[in-house]
């Protein structure tokens, strides 16, 4: 964990070693007083403008889907109102917050969502202006990130006494990249997130101890010709037959005491590496429990080691020939759950010597 010195929300202040440091040791970082809680107001405005906007009738109108319940990889095996959201602002429901036989909610809306997104980060004029701003920039740069795509972005809400909970797993499970998964998660507490309303738990060193064994694929049925999604073993291209399927409800066998609560409050920052184990109890409390958060892919150049202590990036190491082998770079594999589409590329969080690309609107003003 990592404070902010003076209490000041200050970029100049962070240490930005100390944030790499024990990033690469842990897998994670805590930056308490990373940001003014007023900045993190304006985004509870907007999320509450957001919520007020659903409604899920005219969603069910709009798009001919049945009402989407979040579960975790399950229940959106072969919904398209979830396949297509990469590059849209959709609502998903908690799994009791919809009444089937009424057709209506359980509950009052503000209380009945799961989360919004995945595009928030881009569409929304508010969440926009926040994720690219410079002190994301700073610290994301701090880590060694060399092209960094944002991929998907949304508002959490972990809803109080119905907010589920969230099973161990890694980020890189579902947002993969090839030939080494190199994914970023930044999350942000709304309101505090404590130990009675679900802050995260974490396996402190698992992004080093823990290789990803299974992965979640977008899979065409050659019969019906629809998607839908499984689990499969990491490198199930590589196995013969039927047999790289994993049942979704396997549970991986690892030792809870190992894992550590992490609360953060309101105005504090979490880094978390894709390969780290973590996972949030359900809120069981009567606070909620809302939280920002999205997701860097690093496109850049794939190194041929790193230092298994620092996880530092070496030097590329020289052919037999006078002339190096070109450095390949990283690639979102096309078999992850959200794609992006003819009309949407994943923008660059900020330019990194890419002078002649054009999928970055240059929005890297501080957010005020």
């Amino acid at each position: 964990m990592l404070k902010n010195s003076n209490n000041k929300n200050d970029e100049n202040n962070l240490d930005l070693d100390a944030i790499s440091t024990l990033f690469n040791r842990d897998g994670f970082v805590l930056i308490e007083n990373f940001l003014p809680t007023t900045m993190i107001d304006e985004l509870l405005i907007e999320t509450k403008n957001l919520v007020e906007q659903f409604d899920p009738q005219q969603t069910l109108n709009n798009d001919n889907e049945e009402v989407t319940i979040f579960s975790a990889g399950q229940k959106q095996s072969t919904n398209e109102y979830f396949l297509g959201s990469g590059d849209k602002i959709r609502y998903f429901l908690e799994q009791d917050a919809w009444d089937e036989k009424n057709n209506s909610l359980r509950v009052p809306k503000i209380n009945s969502l799961n989360k919004i997104g995945h595009a928030l980060h881009w569409l929304n004029p508010v969440f926009k202006r926040f994720t690219f701003q410079q002190r994301f920039q700073n610290i994301v740069r701090s880590i060694g990130f060399e092209d960094p795509l944002v991929v998907q972005s949304m508002v959490i809400f972990k809803n109080p006494r119905i907010g589920t909970e969230v099973p161990d797993h890694q980020d890189a499970t579902f947002l993969y990249s090839t030939p080494d998964p190199r994914v970023m998660g930044v999350w942000l507490p709304l309101q505090d997130a404590t130990e009675t309303n679900g802050c995260l738990q974490f396996i402190p060193g698992s992004h080093r101890t823990h290789p990803l064994q299974k992965r979640w694929i977008r899979h065409l049925d050659p019969i019906d010709g629809r998607v839908y999604m499984e689990y499969v073993h990491r490198d199930w291209y590589s196995i013969p037959g039927n047999n790289h399927h994993i049942d979704s409800d396997e549970k991986e066998l690892l030792n809870k005491s190992k894992f550590i609560s992490v609360p953060a409050s309101k105005g504090s920052c979490l880094l978390i590496d894709g390969l780290v184990v973590h996972r949030s109890d359900p809120n069981l409390s009567d606070k909620a429990r809302p939280a920002y958060t999205f997701h860097i892919f690093d496109q850049g150049f794939v190194h041929d080691k790193y230092d298994d202590d620092e996880r530092k990036i070496l030097e590329h190491q020289s052919t037999t020939t006078s002339k190096p082998k070109p450095k390949p770079k990283r690639q979102w594999n096309p078999f992850n759950w959200i794609q992006p589409t003819d009309q949407y590329s994943f923008p660059r969080l900020y330019r990194n010597g890419h002078d002649d690309d054009n999928d970055y609107d240059g929005v890297s003003s501080d957010f005020k």
